[in-house]
C-alpha cells in the first residue's frame, strides 16, 4: 500500500486505539487529548516502516530515519525488510516501550504525566506501524509474521475473479443471517463482510490484489469512508458507553425471533 493508504488505516486504528483506552480507564489524561495525540502519533508510525525504501523514497527525510535506513541496508535489507516489515519486531517494540516506560517511572525517572504521555504517545506510534502491517496484508505480497522467516503471510490471494468473490459473499452473508437467527450480534459483522466484497465483485469485477491499483484505490476510499463513521462514534463515544446499545441489540433480535 502507498503512503496515503497507510495513514488512512492508522487513522482507523488510532479511533479504536482511543475507545479502547477510555473504556479500560487506561488514561488519566482527557479522552479527546487522548485522542489528538493518537492520531498525531499514528500517522508517523504508520510511514515508518517504509523507511526501509531507497533513502530517495522515504518520506520523512529525518536525521533519525537516515540512520535507520542506512542501518537496514548495511544489514541487507530492502523495501518490505525483515527489520520493520514483521509482526514480531513490532510486538517487540509494543513490549519494550511498556516495560521501558514502567521501569522509569518505578525508579521516579519520569513524573506521573510524563508516563502518562509517553504511554500514549508510544502507543500511538506501534498503531500506526501495527496497522501499516496489516494493511500491507491486504496485498498479496503480504508481511512476515517472524523475522527469520522468510515467509509472508497476506489475507487476500494474488488473484480473484467475479464469480469466486460473490461465492465467497454469499457464503459470509448465508453465515451471518443463520448467525443472527440464532441469537448471535457477531452475524451482522459477517454480514457486513459479505456485503463488502459482494460490493467489490460488483465495482471491481475481476482483481488483482497489488500496490497501486483499483484495489488499491478501493482498499483507500473504503478505509476513507469507514474513518468518518469511526470519527463520529469516537467523538460520541463517552456519551454511547452510557446507552444499553447491547441490551438493545439482543432485544431486537429477541423480536425478530418471535
Amino acid at each position: 500500500m502507498t503512503a496515503q493508504t497507510h495513514k488512512q488505516f492508522a487513522i482507523s486504528w488510532a479511533y479504536l486505539g482511543g475507545i479502547l483506552i477510555y473504556t479500560l480507564r487506561a488514561s488519566n489524561i482527557n479522552y479527546y487529548l487522548v485522542l489528538i495525540l493518537l492520531l498525531s502519533i499514528a500517522k508517523i508510525g504508520a510511514l515508518f516502516p517504509d523507511v526501509d525504501h531507497v533513502w530517495k523514497n522515504v518520506k520523512e527525510k529525518t536525521t533519525i530515519n537516515w540512520l535507520i535506513n542506512k542501518f537496514i541496508h548495511l544489514t541487507g535489507g530492502k523495501h518490505r525488510s525483515w527489520q520493520t516489515h514483521s509482526w514480531d519486531i513490532c510486538i517487540i517494540s509494543i513490549l519494550a516501550c511498556y516495560f521501558l516506560n514502567n521501569y522509569l517511572y518505578s525508579k521516579d525517572i519520569i513524573s506521573n504525566i510524563n508516563f502518562e504521555i509517553v504511554s500514549i504517545i508510544t502507543t500511538g506510534f506501534n498503531l500506526g506501524w501495527a496497522s501499516h502491517l496489516f494493511s500491507d496484508m491486504l496485498t498479496s505480497e503480504g508481511v512476515r509474521l517472524i523475522c527469520f522467516i522468510n515467509y509472508k503471510v497476506a489475507l487476500v490471494p494474488r488473484f480473484a475473479n467475479r464469480l469466486k468473490l460473490i461465492l465467497v459473499a454469499s457464503l459470509f452473508i448465508a453465515t451471518g443471517i443463520i448467525t443472527i437467527i440464532v441469537g448471535v450480534i457477531f452475524g451482522v459483522l459477517l454480514v457486513a463482510i459479505g456485503l463488502t466484497i459482494l460490493y467489490m465483485a460488483i465495482k471491481l469485477g475481476n482483481i488483482k490484489f497489488n500496490t497501486g491499483n483499483e484495489w488499491e484505490a478501493f482498499v483507500y476510499k473504503f478505509a476513507k469512508t469507514a474513518n468518518i463513521i469511526l470519527g463520529l462514534t469516537a467523538l460520541l463515544y463517552p456519551k454511547l458507553i452510557t446507552l444499553d446499545l447491547y441490551g438493545y441489540a439482543n432485544q431486537f433480535i429477541i423480536n425478530i425471533n418471535k
